[in-house]
């Protein structure tokens, strides 16, 4: 496990449920938080700088609130967020969400390019993607395309993007403590494999990248393998490649 810190207060915070995170999707901050506790939620807004809001307590159905139906908020864990705030889309730029699932992070990069330039999600599953375009309509954002695509393919454009997101699939530890019970179903060989698929799914995607173009790879998991021994075999292939310190 890549961490640095202190292991027995790592197993404790495991241990314990998370709060739920809210992104929003709205200029409106200070409405939207007093519609959260109005409708008894203790809502708290993560920092000025990253506009996160934390749920200490969720005793309603979020998704049956007005906020959410009109796209004012996405129910995404913080860890998710963050990725989506380090890629930093702008107005007018074209990227590429490689590995999009339902597109959480393909909604929140189209939310910072307010609706402006081209987003393309792309997955092995329709039926993800479907998940994904019906998200897009609920929030009226109209600048996201979802394509199948596979490692074993081209890029999905011929034009290169000024941003590649490669949200890769791994072991989904970092998910353990909202999802306890998937640390007893993870084989140890599971890894490395996932590693290998993980390097393979990053050497594609580097190929839509527009030469001075930003390509960002993250997982949900703990494990060296999957992050840090991945990135560096990455490196090492592609000199042309840099790590690039992430300024807030």
């Amino acid at each position: 496990i890549a961490f640095a810190g202190d292991y027995a207060g790592l197993i404790q915070q495991m241990q314990r449920r998370p709060p739920i995170w809210l992104r929003p999707q709205t200029r409106d901050l200070p409405a939207l938080l007093a519609e959260l506790k109005a409708a008894g939620l203790q809502a708290e807004l993560f920092s000025s700088a990253f506009p996160a809001i934390r749920l200490n307590q969720a005793r309603v159905n979020l998704r049956t609130m007005p906020a959410f139906q009109e796209g004012r908020f996405e129910i995404q864990d913080l860890a998710s967020q963050v990725i989506g705030f380090v890629c930093g889309a702008k107005a007018g730029q074209r990227w590429w969400d490689a590995c999009a699932g339902a597109g959480g992070k393909s909604l929140q990069l189209a939310w910072q390019m307010e609706g402006k330039g081209s987003l393309i999600a792309t997955d092995l599953r329709e039926y993800k993607l479907d998940d994904m375009r019906k998200r897009a309509r609920r929030v009226q954002l109209s600048n996201i395309r979802g394509k199948l695509w596979s490692d074993k393919q081209p890029p999905p454009s011929k034009t290169p993007f000024d941003g590649v997101l490669v949200d890769a699939p791994c072991t989904c530890s970092g998910t353990w403590r909202r999802n306890p019970d998937a640390r007893w179903s993870l084989q140890e060989s599971e890894v490395a494999e996932l590693a290998a698929l993980q390097l393979r799914i990053l050497e594609s995607a580097r190929r839509g990248v527009a030469v001075g173009g930003t390509l960002v790879y993250a997982t949900c998991s703990m494990f060296e393998k999957e992050n840090q021994g991945v990135v560096s075999e990455f490196l090492r292939r592609h000199a042309d490649f840099q790590l690039v310190p992430f300024q807030n």
